[in-house]
Order: C-alpha cells, then structure tokens, then sequence
C-alpha cells in the first residue's frame, strides 16, 4: 500500500556514510541544523486555542530557495495532520510561499518552542530535570523531536525543510516517514493504547518490538481487531507493507492497561 498522497533517499548516518541498522538515523542530543536556515528572515506561529501548533520560518520575501512539489507535498501533510482545526486549515488554502524553509508541526498535547526543532509539553512552564529532549532524522528533509518523561519517550513534533532547488527530491519517502512517526508515536499523555486517537482513526498504534529491535507500528485488522502486523515502510519495494510477528500477536491478546 502507497502513503496516502504522494519518492526514497539513501539512509545515512548524521556523521558518516554508512548506513544505520534498521535504516534508521541515531536519535541525538542536539538537533540536526540544515544550513538553508542560515537564509532565515522571520518566523510566523500558528496558534489553535492558546497554544503554538505550527510555524513556518521564511527567508526574506521573493526568494525561491525550495521547489513547489516539496511544498505542495507538505501542505498536503498539514492538511492531514490538522484535519480537525478549520482556522488552521485556513493557513493552507493556497500554495505555500517559495521562501518557505521549515514546516513545525506539533503532536497533539504539544506547541512549537523557540526555534523549528523546539517543542515541549502543552501548558509547561519548565521541563522536569529528569525529563530529556532528543532528536532524530528520519530522512534528509525530515527530523522528529522526542520528549522523554518517565521513561516513556514520547514524539513531539516533526519539523520538515523543503527541499532546495537542485537537490534530490524523494517526496514519496520523506511523506512515508512523517506517516509512520505519527503511527508509532505513543499517546501524550501516556494513555490506554485501545482508545488512542490512532486506533480510533486508523486501527493502528506504536509499540516497542523486541523481536524487531526496535518501535513499529501494529496494525490491526479481522474481526474485534484480533490481527494484528507490523505495518512498516519499505524503503527498497517504497510501499508499506504488513508482516506477521508473533511477539505482538500476542501481545494484542495479552495488553492490559492499569490506570
């Protein structure tokens, strides 16, 4: 099955060349700074309640840094991702400008920080000493912001770069992995997986797979949801695919969730 929407980059390591186990960049401490930032102008944040959702950071006005497929692609993302909010669907009933270079989408019980990588806990003031931030790309136009708090790590937002002009486009793949953080992302705060806003919508939900080494996405299916597969982008046949694991059929028959 195709990402709903729209191509996939070789998976590098932020240091190196050499591909990363699992097709996976390392989760960082500091977040990856792509040097089209360096054409910032101003940033403008996009607000649902009282909260910071969205931002877009600009270079200065008239520039055309970026290609129009990549932002079309993400306007796409947003429109998805914000389905629920119609004042900030309204932000995307046109084409996005060309001198937009960074897109900061919020999970859902996020805001935006202070910069496009910077996202923290809706309503806090101060993060807790014994909870972290963390960053990872998921492709060379994609990197999501982690928040750990009680060992539980949880995503906070996706922050996209369009693609300059000249470079590679792989739009199907830097689409695919947004999808895919969304799915696996467990729910802030820390919640019943079985009424996650994902299962509701989606039949799907993250979990930590020890037999695959590491988070996927369950998806479920059959009568009263009883099957249920890792359900994971491919990077070489570029669809999703399902494949069978013991480990978590098992464990849909074994969850509990204690309050």
């Amino acid at each position: 099955m195709k990402p709903p929407g729209m191509y996939t980059a070789v998976i590098r390591s932020w240091e190196t060349s050499k591909q990363v186990e699992n097709h996976e960049y390392p989760i960082t401490v500091n977040p990856f700074v792509p040097e089209i930032l360096n054409n910032t102008d101003h940033r403008k944040l996009i607000t649902s309640g009282n909260e910071a959702v969205l931002s877009f950071v600009y270079a200065p006005e008239g520039s055309k840094l970026v290609t129009e497929t990549s932002l079309e692609m993400i306007r796409g993302v947003c429109l998805s991702w914000f389905k629920n909010d119609t004042s900030i669907q309204k932000e995307f009933e046109s084409p996005l400008p060309r001198n937009l270079i960074a897109v900061s989408m919020s999970e859902k019980n996020f805001n935006v920080g202070g910069y496009c990588q910077e996202f923290s806990p809706s309503g806090e003031l101060e993060i807790p000493d014994n909870d972290s931030f963390n960053y990872q790309k998921l492709s060379q136009n994609v990197q999501a912001t982690y928040y750990t708090e009680g060992g539980v790590r949880y995503l906070a937002g996706i922050c996209y770069y369009p693609v300059i002009n000249g470079k590679y486009e792989d739009l199907l793949n830097d689409q695919a992995v947004i999808v895919e953080a969304d799915m696996k992302a467990e729910p802030y705060p820390l919640q019943n997986r079985e009424v996650s806003s994902n299962m509701i919508d989606n039949k799907k939900y993250g979990r930590d797979c020890k037999t695959a080494g590491k988070r996927v996405v369950v998806e479920c299916s059959g009568e009263n949801d009883t099957i249920r597969r890792h359900w994971e982008w491919d990077i070489n046949s570029r669809m999703y695919v399902s494949t069978k694991c013991e480990e978590c059929l098992i464990d849909g028959f074994t969850y509990k969730w204690i309050d």
